[in-house]
């Protein structure tokens, strides 16, 4: 892998009331290359979205605390001053959220928030921006772009709020796209027309992606890596092709497993993973996974175990002799 875009290390996050604390985020490391992809993936509450807010410094000051390094490009992100750090957001790091409805603006037009992107950051005129803008909204595919300068949010169908989105987040050539959840509540195939938009794009503009989904099956063909996350820790990272060939953690073989598979036979039922996460309030004192496993050791109720192999997987079954 070439030089690093993006390094994070020992990245935690822990969310601190008046009664109680939750630890979202325990230890986070990984790093990206400049083109690279990597998909992080497990179940909600793991700590994906946290993880990738924190990245941002968007995790509220009023009850977040953020521990750790995020160096992109050598600069640490979690360090540099207000004005330094909201530069860097939608210029060199853009990020395409959840729900596009609640995050556009309902009462601007697409094509004036995507200018507005544009504007924030670069001294360009109006005229300029929104030429830019009607560009954009033409590389994502929007059908009748030109025509469709002028719309607003609620006359857009789903993927194509969605398409705004990443027109929006593409304004200024980022180095780095976080797309969180960028499928969700879309059928199969415009998710399938999205991934293979933003496969697309990551290309054309070598750009690297930082993909956050529970959906294995999503990211089988549009990441080169893949980390699994569970209770706030990255627990295995792999190739994608290594982790669905061979996945090394109970929890990865549990997600494949509840995944459904063009080629399983009608009626097969899928195998769910028992219980439900863990509720960090305190860091755990054994595996997480515990009550969840159905290959416990007694070593796996006695400690939290360390990462093991180049892999990195979180579990004593990899322990040199078990």
């Amino acid at each position: 892998m070439s030089e690093s875009l993006l390094e994070v290390e020992g990245l935690s996050v822990e969310f601190v009331s008046k009664s109680h604390s939750t630890l979202a985020v325990r230890d986070v490391n990984f790093s990206m290359a400049a083109g690279s992809s990597l998909a992080l993936v497990g179940e909600s509450g793991s700590g994906k979205s946290v993880t990738a807010l924190a990245l941002l410094g968007l995790v509220s000051t009023r009850n977040g605390r953020i521990s750790g390094s995020v160096r992109f490009q050598g600069r640490d992100v979690l360090r540099l001053p207000p004005r330094q750090l909201r530069e860097l957001r939608g210029a060199e790091i853009a990020m395409i959220f959840q729900d596009p409805l609640s995050s556009l603006n309902p009462v601007m037009s697409v094509g004036q928030q995507i200018a507005e992107v544009v504007r924030a950051h670069e001294r360009v005129s109006r005229g300029a921006a929104k030429a830019r803008a009607r560009e954009l909204l033409t590389l994502v595919r929007i059908p009748g772009a030109e025509r469709r300068f002028g719309d607003f949010p609620h006359q857009f169908s789903g993927g194509m709020r969605q398409r705004v989105m990443i027109a929006a987040a593409l304004a200024c050539r980022p180095k780095l796209l976080i797309a969180d959840e960028p499928t969700t509540a879309l059928d199969v195939t415009v998710q399938a027309q999205i991934l293979d938009l933003l496969r697309d794009l990551r290309t054309e503009f070598d750009m690297a992606t930082l993909l956050i989904t529970h959906d294995l099956a999503v990211v089988s063909e549009f990441s080169e890596r893949i980390a699994v996350m569970y209770a706030g820790r990255i627990v295995e990272t792999a190739s994608t092709r290594d982790l669905l060939d061979a996945p090394g953690h109970p929890y990865t073989r549990g997600l494949l497993a509840s995944t459904p598979q063009i080629e399983s036979e009608l009626g097969l039922r899928l195998t769910p993973i028992p219980g439900t996460p863990v509720q960090l309030l305190k860091a755990p004192t054994t595996c997480p996974f515990v009550t969840r496993c159905d290959q416990v050791l007694d070593r796996c109720r006695e400690q939290e175990p360390p990462p093991f192999g180049p892999r990195e997987i979180r579990c004593w079954l990899h322990e040199e002799g078990s």
